[in-house]
């Protein structure tokens, strides 16, 4: 298995708990991430982003929509010799999965293997609550596409 990359926005690592839990309502002004090992000897990786469009105050002046927070739950399962992805997360932004393989003499330069990717919709469904689930489909792809069951 290769290095996974690009699958969550970078953060802080939450104290104790999952990320992934970390509602709208939150004002904590971190990212926070968490990662668990699954019993199938792969990785929960939990996400609570805050979102550049949030609505900020700094003293009492405040600004911005308050769009609330990006939140995400992904799962990397090893299959065979690559690795699947499942994810339930905002529906807003756009997800990537990708593997890189490792650095061995050989191996291409740059190459990178596209797990799965999720297309965003709205920034508005930020404020839905809504999240949808999707999985990707089975081989991995060198060209991009290869779009996530949802």
């Amino acid at each position: 298995m290769g290095t996974l990359a690009r699958a969550a926005p970078s953060g802080n690592r939450t104290s104790s708990g999952d990320a992934a839990s970390v509602g709208d309502k939150s004002k904590d002004p971190r990212n926070l991430i968490s990662v668990s090992r699954t019993a199938s000897g792969g990785l929960t990786v939990g996400v609570s982003a805050m979102n550049s469009w949030d609505h900020i105050c700094v003293g009492t002046v405040c600004a911005g929509p308050g769009l609330g927070r990006i939140n995400a739950r992904l799962t990397l399962s090893p299959d065979k010799d690559t690795v699947t992805a499942s994810l339930s997360a905002d529906k807003f932004p756009a997800w990537e999965f990708l593997r890189y393989p490792h650095v061995v003499q050989g191996a291409p330069l740059g190459e990178a293997w596209v797990i799965g990717f999720r297309d965003q919709t709205s920034i508005g469904d930020l404020t839905s609550g809504r999240q949808s689930t999707c999985t990707s489909r089975g081989a991995e792809s060198r060209q991009f596409t290869n779009p996530m069951s949802c």
